[in-house]
């Protein structure tokens, strides 16, 4: 059975003159609680980043803003779909790739008188009479807007 033993590169010293540094740096502050997690989290991320730099590698990383952050907690704040930040928390949908339409408006253009389809309905009414079919324009408008995603 092999140990395996990973040894530091940085002494505790130099870990905590570079979290202070790091910490004016980044105009970071943390409740007494939490100090202690964050730096710990720090000092595996200022590893990682000595032995990226050290490794065979095309490109070199460095300690960030993000320094103290977990990968899972900067996945958790940084990628992904949110929501709640969406222009002004309102639902939108999406009736073609270029045009967005909040909620509200969306029935005043489905229903009516002078709806879209109203007046889609009408042109292909007026393209049977005369003999015609109805435009392929015509049919994906019409097709967009009653298959709203």
């Amino acid at each position: 059975m092999a140990l395996l033993v990973l040894a530091s590169a940085f002494t505790e010293q130099e870990y905590q003159d570079a979290f202070t540094s790091w910490m004016v740096k980044f105009e970071r502050t943390y409740a007494p609680e939490e100090f202690f997690y964050r730096f710990g989290v720090f000092k595996a991320n200022m590893d990682f980043v000595d032995a990226h730099n050290k490794g065979n590698n095309t490109y070199e990383v460095e300690l960030n803003k993000f320094a103290d952050l977990t990968t899972g907690e900067f996945k958790n704040i940084y990628l992904g779909y949110k929501p709640e930040l969406a222009r002004g928390n309102k639902r939108v949908a999406r009736l073609s790739t270029s045009f967005l339409c909040p909620l509200p408006i969306l029935p005043a253009l489905l229903t009516g008188p002078n709806s879209v389809l109203s007046l889609v309905s009408k042109i292909k009414a007026n393209a049977a009479h005369a003999g015609l079919s109805l435009p392929l324009v015509v049919w994906r408008v019409l097709s967009k807007l009653t298959s709203v995603t």
